[in-house]
């Protein structure tokens, strides 16, 4: 097995991967279905051909950077795991933001409803519903393909009884509904700003989930004009937004909305808006 990470590891670096001894350690234990403790206490066990024959496949799909989450199906989010695949976006830690805000606006308003937009893995919703007893979610995806992935982890959690799916641009399927909350992490990559983001996000993650194929804004515009007529009297809206937006996205809100707050993230760059409406 020692044998085995050094050849995976050497690939990986050739490669131009990250952390390749991390991943080569990754692969290793998800081909074995162990942990890493076992990985380090037992660097003489004997891969069997299969094992083998699986580790190298997946370090063959990792050196041509191919995302480890999409390789492993799987990516941890606020303290649970998810399914993940290439019809939606990885989740990542600075979109705890959302889920932690919107934690705090229910517990605080004693509210229990609220809608998601660009649900993805369904990860920021079903982190909530985790977390806030009693709560349900309508959500919204203009990906079937994303709801899925949505619906099985919404089951394996055992929240499907707690949420709806909806196929919809935006709010198009919802038919008026009005919610206290409203979350969302829309597209906000400008189509100028796609070339030079890493390959493993511009070669690998859904295009339609990352950019709207204009200035970055468009969604979010949308979003701030729209949320209006589907937020309750006091409601919130909390969303992500991109690096340098922020000075933008203030200008967005018109009188409709009583105030919106920039919250910055772990590296304390703006990256979610709390807006509450009249």
């Amino acid at each position: 097995m020692k044998e085995s990470v050094e050849v995976a590891h050497r690939q990986l670096s050739e490669s131009g991967v990250r952390e390749p001894r991390r991943d080569a350690l990754l692969l290793l234990g998800f081909s074995l279905k162990c942990d890493r403790t076992f990985l380090l206490t037992n660097q003489d066990f004997a891969l069997t051909d299969e094992q083998s024959g699986n580790f190298k496949a997946f370090v063959r799909r990792r050196t041509g950077h191919e995302p480890i989450q999409y390789i492993t199906g799987r990516q941890e989010f606020f303290g649970l795991e998810f399914e993940v695949n290439p019809h939606v976006l990885i989740p990542r830690p600075e979109t705890e933001i959302i889920v932690e805000q919107a934690i705090a606006n229910l517990e605080d308003t004693g509210e229990r409803r609220f809608a998601e937009i660009g649900v993805g893995t369904g990860c920021v919703t079903l982190s909530i519903l985790k977390n806030v007893a009693g709560a349900t979610a309508i959500c919204g995806d203009i990906s079937g393909d994303a709801l899925a992935v949505a619906n099985r982890n919404a089951v394996r959690l055992g929240l499907s009884d707690r949420v709806e799916f909806l196929v919809s641009d935006l709010f198009a399927a919802f038919h008026g509904a009005k919610f206290p909350l409203i979350v969302s992490n829309p597209p906000y990559v400008s189509v100028d700003e796609m070339a030079g983001l890493d390959r493993e996000v511009r070669d690998f993650e859904p295009r339609c989930a990352l950019t709207e194929e204009g200035d970055g804004l468009t969604v979010i515009n949308r979003l701030i004009e729209e949320a209006p007529t589907h937020l309750s009297p006091k409601g919130t809206l909390i969303f992500e937004f991109g690096f340098g937006q922020d000075e933008q996205i203030m200008k967005l809100f018109g009188s409709t909305w009583a105030d919106a707050r920039i919250l910055k993230d772990i590296q304390g760059i703006p990256r979610t808006v709390v807006a509450r409406i009249n």
